[in-house]
């Protein structure tokens, strides 16, 4: 990726894709999404439930002054069968960033 860090983790019902960058989705384009406020490591953050997925995105991560941009994180798990509304927040709830120490 030119811009951002990006994968997909395939699992046997269930899919991880991930991207944190300028201009990682903020999901904006989902029908029907339900939005709510969670905080994951300290940082305001949205979980979205939308029909078969469940994602998570952080808006500012970190704030990168020589390009006057935010990093942002979104990730997304899409369900094959029924949606894993726990697996998902255990998921999202386990993400840690590292903090340059002063």
């Amino acid at each position: 990726m030119v811009d951002s860090t990006a994968g997909i983790m395939q699992g046997e019902n269930v899919q991880l894709s991930y991207d944190y960058g300028m201009y990682s989705d903020n999901f904006s384009a989902l029908p029907d999404a339900k939005r709510q406020a969670v905080v994951i490591d300290g940082f305001d953050a949205e979980l979205i439930t939308s029909p078969g997925l469940l994602a998570l995105y952080i808006g500012k991560v970190e704030h990168i002054k020589v390009m006057n941009a935010d990093m942002a994180l979104s990730m997304m798990l899409t369900f094959s069968g029924k949606v894993d509304r726990n697996l998902a927040e255990q998921v999202f709830k386990s993400v840690r960033f590292t903090r340059p120490h002063d």
